[in-house]
């Protein structure tokens, strides 16, 4: 007489720990930073997906505060601030998302602000 025997597999736990990972991966490309009296920002992947470890410095700059804010055209916003060298940390926030961060010069800067019809809502020193 034949025996059927069932095998049963544990080991679900490890389906856990990938869906897990992949959560937490996820958080970290989109994830949120509280930007000093804007409030939190959702950050997405264009920014690090177009300037790498610049759009990470940017991101670190302005959630430290001390920088500019200017409101502008068509709801978008400007977040910027000084790091040395010529070179500001531009972050461009539209309906609390970040559109793209990264770092560029003043003449750049002037420039942008100027033709999307910029005015400055905040700065602190």
């Amino acid at each position: 007489m034949a025996t059927i025997t069932e095998t049963r597999r544990t080991g679900g736990m490890g389906c856990v720990f990938w869906i897990i990972l992949i959560a937490l991966g996820a958080v970290m490309l989109l994830g949120t930073i509280e930007v000093p009296d804007v409030g939190p920002v959702e950050t997405g992947n264009h920014a690090t997906d177009r300037h790498g470890s610049e759009a990470e410095l940017v991101r670190e700059e302005i959630s430290a505060g001390g920088g500019n804010h200017y409101r502008c055209d068509g709801g978008k916003e400007y977040i910027t601030k000084y790091l040395g060298n010529g070179k500001w940390a531009l972050m461009v926030v539209k309906d609390g998302v970040e559109k793209t961060s990264f770092i560029t010069d003043q003449s750049y800067l002037t420039g942008r602000l100027e033709n999307e019809n910029c005015s400055n809502g905040w700065s602190h020193p």
